[in-house]
């Protein structure tokens, strides 16, 4: 908006744009009102007939006797302040104009008004153009911030104004929304200060979910403490929340949570918001059917992360017939509904008090035919052999197939070769 007033500075509409020959404005309402439309029209003639029009009966017929020499006070402390009729003046007269609109109070009003009345004394013009405009547009609709690319707001018109070195309104209660390039995210039940000239909100408790992925706030949801908030942006980060997904934790889980709004994103392809857990030896015992994973956890999405860290990793640890049969170990498994894969895993195969290892092939479980698919990758595991423990020995094969509820697994070379069964452990 800025931007768009500062044009009537280089079109040259008036002869005496840069003048500013006002050196306060009359005390009484109607001389206020004649001082204020030729302070316009120094600047722009026809832009003053416009504004008036729309001001004047906002003046005359909404405000009282009180409110309006607050008003013609506060206009002369901007024209001390060497504040412009373009822009600063005319977004006041707006201010003024979405306050009466949005049904606030007196309280409000006089609240408003003094946090202005210090910042005039300690911010420059600019700053004080910006909370003018953030101001606006929060009587208005109650936007927090709008660009071109990332609009925040509150579902509440609940708030009160309050000044400590910088202006600050502050929300007891409310539901923030971020909305950006088709997608938004939601925060409810939360509360916060906000201080409109660093675009930061100090955020204290409130829930997020995963509702944009696919899944209801009963499946997963946070609760989340203290955060801060920069709403020039859509992109936030929350530490130390409480994450509940009773589909695999009777407990709530302690963890991170980052929510970062992208384009063309639907419940199916959705990569945010997402959860990671702060401990990385979480159990669920039977994530699959005769499988029982121990590592870190963390949700994308509606995509399960199974993860490590640097000094552990993450295992999933297959059975058959109640005893061990095949572990695998990685930094990472992503854990679909109808299947669990990892680009790189190690592998134990366990043969009777021994074993068979392989320490990076690409592991693949499809749940609907219980399968379980071991391919070098040839990335991490170019030409490393299998090692067989009870025969001290190599075997060199590429992929290994095995069917869970059967004890023997298929061992194949995928370039050519033979293809060889190897009877599990009973």
């Amino acid at each position: 908006m800025r931007k768009l007033f500062a044009l009537f500075f280089l079109i040259g509409v008036s002869g005496n744009v840069f003048a500013q020959t006002l050196k306060s404005f009359s005390t009484d309402p109607s001389g206020f009102l004649v001082d204020l439309k030729s302070f316009f029209e120094e600047t722009n003639k026809k832009e003053a007939e416009k504004i008036m029009d729309e001001f004047k009966p906002v003046y005359l017929g909404k405000l009282n006797a009180d409110q309006q020499q607050t008003v013609i006070k506060t206009c002369n402390a901007m024209l001390k302040k060497r504040m412009k009729a373009f822009p600063d003046f005319v977004v006041y007269t707006g201010v003024l104009t979405a306050f009466t609109a949005s049904g606030k109070d007196a309280k409000t009003f006089s609240d408003w008004h003094s946090t202005f009345e210090k910042s005039i004394a300690k911010l420059s013009v600019r700053k004080l153009g910006d909370f003018l405009e953030i101001s606006q547009s929060l009587f208005s609709g109650n936007i927090l911030y709008s660009s071109s690319s990332v609009e925040w707001s509150s579902y509440s018109n609940q708030y009160s104004f309050g000044f400590d070195s910088l202006p600050r309104i502050v929300f007891a209660t409310t539901t923030l929304r971020c909305t950006s390039k088709g997608d938004s995210s939601v925060i409810e039940s939360t509360q916060g200060v906000y201080y409109p000239n660093n675009l930061l909100f100090y955020g204290n408790g409130g829930k997020v979910n995963f509702t944009r992925a696919g899944l209801s706030p009963s499946e997963a949801n946070a609760s989340v403490r203290k955060y801060v908030i920069n709403m020039k942006g859509s992109e936030y980060s929350m530490d130390s929340v409480t994450f509940s997904y009773k589909k695999y934790f009777e407990s709530e889980l302690k963890g991170r949570y980052h929510d970062k709004l992208l384009a063309n994103v639907n419940d199916s392809n959705a990569s945010y918001p997402r959860f990671v857990s702060y401990s990385t030896s979480l159990d669920i015992k039977d994530l699959v059917k005769d499988a029982d994973y121990r590592g870190g956890f963390s949700l994308q999405g509606s995509k399960m992360v199974g993860s490590g860290n640097r000094n552990s990793y993450a295992t999933l640890l297959f059975k058959l017939n109640g005893k061990p049969q095949l572990k695998m170990l990685s930094q990472g498994f992503i854990i679909r509904p109808d299947r669990i894969v990892s680009i790189n895993a190690a592998a134990v195969i366990y043969w009777e008090k021994d074993s068979i290892y392989h320490p990076g092939v690409e592991f693949k479980y499809i749940y609907k035919d219980r399968t379980v698919t071991l391919t070098k990758n040839g990335q991490t595991a170019v030409n490393s052999p299998y090692f067989d423990s009870y025969h001290k020995m190599d075997l060199d094969f590429d992929q290994l197939i095995w069917k869970v509820d059967d004890p023997l697994m298929d061992l194949k070379m995928i370039s050519g070769g033979g293809e060889s069964n190897s009877v599990s452990n009973q």
